[in-house]
Order: structure tokens, then sequence, then C-alpha cells
């Protein structure tokens, strides 16, 4: 969440802070030092303007929308970075952030996988045929 906040709100280019997966520890604690110090810049810049509070927001989930990433993943991010500022006490009444939050409609990536009644249908008559009912006594 951390990492995509940066980049959205351009506390700093998306090319300063790669995935650090592959990376051996020194240059994962690297990468991580600058997020958090561009974090602490940003939060310090936030604490000032409720405006850009709420548009900080918007510019996660514009920039996430954009990557391509689930509604899932970022409706999450989105409500961690709302409670982070909630818990940095930042001044943003909640009606503000209601109005920031944009719903997402979830999506299920299995959609096109359902089948239709014919093909059930047609399972079920595949499977029942040539199968003796059991006798109940």
């Amino acid at each position: 969440m951390l990492r995509n906040f940066v980049v959205a709100n351009d506390f700093l280019p998306e090319s300063k802070v790669p995935d650090t997966h592959g990376m051996n520890e020194e240059e994962k604690n690297r990468v991580w030092t600058s997020i958090y110090q561009a974090v602490d810049k940003g939060i310090s810049t936030l604490r000032h303007n409720a405006d850009s509070i709420i548009a900080s927001i918007n510019n996660l989930v514009g920039y996430m929308e954009k990557k391509g990433s689930s509604p899932t993943t970022i409706s999450g991010h989105k409500f961690k970075l709302i409670k982070l500022y909630r818990w940095l006490k930042l001044a943003v009444s909640d009606e503000d952030l209601k109005e920031a939050v944009r719903k997402v409609d979830s999506v299920n990536v299995t959609d096109h996988r359902h089948l239709t009644r014919e093909q059930v249908r047609d399972i079920l008559k595949l499977h029942s045929l040539g199968r003796p009912k059991p006798k109940l006594h």
C-alpha cells in the first residue's frame, strides 16, 4: 500500500520504487528506506491541507485502476490508507472521506466459467443414464 501511495501521489517516481521480491536484503532495505522517507515527507505535506488528503485517496485509486489492480485490492489499499490517516489524526472529517471514497463493484473472475442450464442438464443426463437407482428398503 505504501509503495502505491508514494507513486500515485508523486512523492517518488515509479522508477525509484521497484518491486523488491527478487532483491537481496540490502537492496530491499535501501528501497524501503526511500519509501518510508517519501511517506514521511508526503504525510507532512498532507497535515496542512485536508483537500490534499482527499485527492491523495483518489490518486491512489486512479493509479491502481490504471495498473489493472483488482477492485478488491484497490478497496483494501484505500481503506488501509484511510486507517493510516485516522491513526495519524490528520484533519479530515468522516463526511469528506465518504465523498472521496468511491465504491468499486466486485467482479468475479470466474464469471465466464459458469455452466449454462443446457450444459448442466446434459451433464446430469449423461451421468444418470445406465446407472440403476438405489433401492430403498
